[in-house]
């Protein structure tokens, strides 16, 4: 089951809007009157909405209304009226478009196409699940999103191995985890967050401990700075999913304990991003020793750092091989070379010595070999 709401600014489009969701699995709330809209989103977590039969005005209004209202995580379409000009709807936020009149097939496959477009399912099982790609929606959407439906709930968020949960006790946000982090510390690793899944759930959490003990407003304001700091200390690293990897042809005499683990960490290839959930200091630290290190060329890109280790081999091999080929010609006299032998009888070292015979030639052998190279000169 899906939950629309319809904002109907033309009570004639009533019957219809029955007729074309009749008989399919969408719960509709029709809201007249633009005032109401606000505590309808309060009441309910919609899926989609829709103006309907819209005009550029009312349409900017509603839109307008949501996002000050904290409830522009809900996706809009605005359906037309056959003579409206749909230019100027080309520049507000809307997830679609619909001209009037629509029949019921074409409208339920446009329908079904922007819910899947959007990435959101909502369901009615014991209360309301949710989910969808933190490429949509971050940390912060979220938590307003969840203390929106002021219920108990549990919100996941998952990307490759790393998971992490956040506990809300009737939409107040009480506990977080992440690994061995708990409370604000884990919240300001996840709003680092570039991409992920997302997926929250009804739980019964009852008398459970608050772990924060601060409004969620308090929290978000927190959240909102430390990602503010942590975009600004972050310019100039490698982009989150850029693989980097420890410099071995450099070398530093100290290290700080936080430089020393993140050299640990990057003997082996492996993201940013990884680096930041891999230890359990703040993002703002680790970025800053990361940037030191960066300079001092002890990390660098993956790509960067295996050429620089293939041409130093390279480089190596061509030296040493000189360095034998020099050894070869290099004269040295014949004992340091080894070459001589023990004469007992005289009690002494001597070097052997190798004696040609002269060439003994017959003369009509040389009288041949005079003609051929006189041969040769001519």
């Amino acid at each position: 089951m899906r939950d629309l709401l319809i904002y109907l600014l033309d009570t004639e489009y009533a019957e219809h809007i029955r007729y074309l969701f009749s008989g399919e699995s969408y719960k509709i709330t029709i809201i007249e009157n633009l005032e109401d809209v606000v505590e309808a989103c309060q009441q309910e977590l919609f899926d989609l909405a829709m103006v309907w039969p819209a005009s550029v005005e009312k349409t900017v209004n509603f839109l307008t209304l949501m996002e000050t209202s904290l409830f522009n995580y809900v996706p809009v379409i605005a359906v037309t009226p056959e003579d409206e000009a749909l230019a100027p709807y080309y520049k507000l936020q809307l997830v679609e478009l619909m001209k009037l009149p629509v029949e019921k097939v074409e409208f339920l496959n446009i329908l079904d196409s922007v819910l899947l477009d959007v990435e959101t399912e909502s369901t009615v099982v014991e209360g309301m699940n949710w989910q969808g790609s933190l490429e949509e929606y971050n940390l912060i959407d979220l938590i307003q999103m969840v203390e929106t439906g002021g219920r108990d709930a549990e919100l996941t968020i998952t990307e490759n191995d790393i998971s992490a949960s956040v506990f809300f006790h009737q939409g107040q946000l009480i506990s977080a985890r992440l690994d061995s982090l708990q409370g604000l510390d884990a919240l300001k690793k996840l709003i680092f967050w570039p991409r992920g899944h997302f997926q929250t759930k009804l739980t019964e959490l009852g008398s459970s401990k608050d772990e924060i003990g601060t409004s969620n407003a308090d929290i978000l304001m927190v959240l909102m700075e430390s990602l503010v700091k942590q975009e600004q200390l972050y310019q100039g690293l490698p982009e989150p999913f850029d693989e980097i990897l420890r410099n071995p042809l450099e070398t530093v005499e100290e290290m700080t304990p936080l430089q020393h683990r993140i050299s640990e960490c990057c003997q082996r290839p492996l993201t940013v991003w990884e680096l930041l959930m891999t230890l359990t200091d703040s993002n703002e630290d680790i970025m800053l020793e990361l940037k030191i290190m960066m300079q001092m060329e002890l990390i660098g890109y993956r790509s960067e750092v295996e050429k620089l280790v293939r041409d130093h081999e390279e480089q190596s091999g061509i030296e040493k091989f000189f360095s034998s080929i020099s050894s070869m010609f290099k004269k040295k006299d014949a004992a340091e070379e080894g070459y001589y032998f023990y004469d007992e009888m005289n009690g002494e070292y001597l070097t052997p010595k190798l004696e040609v015979n002269p060439l003994k030639l017959h003369r009509r052998e040389l009288e041949k070999i005079t003609k051929k190279l006189e041969e040769l000169a001519e």
